[in-house]
């Protein structure tokens, strides 16, 4: 399977995902943006409380 066709599935419509190189994705909506393995970002979304906004999966530690 490939992570980051299963992201761009996963991740909201007005989401941006756009591959890097490889398997580093590139996520923007607005000014958020994020920048990482796919893997991360689909293992992040998948632990997303579903009443979270996207956003959330990615705020700084």
């Amino acid at each position: 399977m490939d992570v980051v066709g299963e992201l761009q599935r996963t991740a909201p419509e007005q989401i941006e995902v756009k591959r890097l190189a490889g398997q580093i994705v590139w996520l923007r909506e607005g000014p958020e943006e994020w920048v990482g393995p796919a893997d991360e970002a689909l293992a992040r979304l998948r632990g997303l409380a579903p009443e979270a906004a996207f956003w959330a999966a990615f705020a700084p530690v």
